[in-house]
């Protein structure tokens, strides 16, 4: 293979990469497509991702030789721990003092650990890592200024992708709201093969939680609620806050039958679930309206056909499914 061929290659691998960060408009799709994309590029290197997740928990990507794993709850090493708290890059040719004192083995393999920090954020929202696989005391300089090439380029996308996130938030609960909704359910609809269903779900006499006590503490139960939806919905579902306490659900490659065992459970949790909004503990129901979309219908056909189910629902008693 000649010298031409093996830069070519990586070019066109992070040619690739940027062409593709317009399209990506979810962080972990974004952190994945990176994580992916440095596979590629540093073979026979171990490649590492840290992130953060609307929980503000951290997970662990990593790649190595093409094949990608995921940590839902990685150990916090020294190294990531030092980074995050100093939002400062780290490799292995600059240690700080205790680490060179301390953890002689960390200079024995070549690393690189930087912070991706969106604009006008103080902490990392990732941090990204490459390790040599074999002991070497530096990466090559082509090596390193792909890696941070790559890196700067991912603080960009993840600027962008706030500035889009917030446009398509509801402010109150950091949800989507109803308008990315309708443009998801447009897009899912464009593709025949899909099979989708939809969930509308709305808060039973939400009015009288208001009224009795407030709307500061109604705003915060709405918040609770909001969290709970997400922990209870599979991704990568689409949850949007609808309109006042009412929310709607688009559910991916799901039929219906699927679709309803996901709303009854979710229907029993927030039944079992105590909101405790400023320490006043409050219990709530929901009714669930369920449909499949058919391919003979429109979109404006299907959301009737949700509402009516959603009010079917409400009708028959309230906390259950229609």
């Amino acid at each position: 293979m000649s010298a031409q061929q093996t830069f070519q290659q990586p070019t066109q691998i992070f040619q690739l990469f940027l062409s593709q960060l317009l399209l990506i408009t979810d962080p972990y799709s974004l952190y994945l497509h990176t994580i992916t994309c440095m596979s590629e590029l540093f073979l026979f290197c171990r490649c590492l991702l840290w992130y953060q997740n609307p929980q503000k928990n951290w997970g662990l990507l990593m790649g190595y030789n093409r094949k990608i794993s995921f940590v839902s709850k990685p150990s916090t090493a020294p190294l990531f721990a030092w980074v995050m708290k100093n939002s400062q890059f780290l490799a292995s040719y600059c240690l700080p003092f205790d680490f060179r004192v301390k953890k002689k083995q960390f200079v024995k393999k070549a690393f690189l650990l930087y912070p991706a920090i969106a604009q006008e954020q103080k902490a990392p929202n990732a941090i990204i890592g490459l390790w040599s696989s074999i002991e070497l005391p530096r990466f090559s300089k082509e090596n390193e200024e792909l890696f941070f090439c790559l890196a700067t380029n991912l603080e960009i996308a993840l600027h962008n992708m706030e500035l889009y996130q917030e446009a398509t938030r509801d402010y109150l609960t950091g949800l989507y709201h109803r308008n990315y909704f309708f443009e998801c359910l447009q897009q899912a609809i464009a593709k025949p093969e899909e099979t989708i269903s939809c969930l509308m779900i709305d808060v039973d006499f939400f009015k009288l939680v208001n009224d009795v006590y407030g709307h500061t503490i109604g705003d915060e139960i709405l918040q609770e609620l909001s969290y709970l939806l997400q922990q209870l919905l599979p991704p990568p579902a689409v949850l949007a806050r609808y309109g006042g306490e009412e929310f709607a659900v688009l559910l991916y490659d799901t039929a219906y039958d699927i679709a309803c065992a996901i709303a009854e459970n979710v229907r029993i949790h927030v039944s079992q679930q105590i909101f405790a909004a400023q320490k006043k503990p409050i219990c709530l129901t929901v009714s669930i309206g369920v449909a499949e979309f058919h391919r003979n219908q429109v979109s404006q056909d299907f959301l009737f056909q949700l509402d009516c189910a959603l009010y079917r629902a409400k009708n028959q008693g309230r906390n259950q499914i229609a």
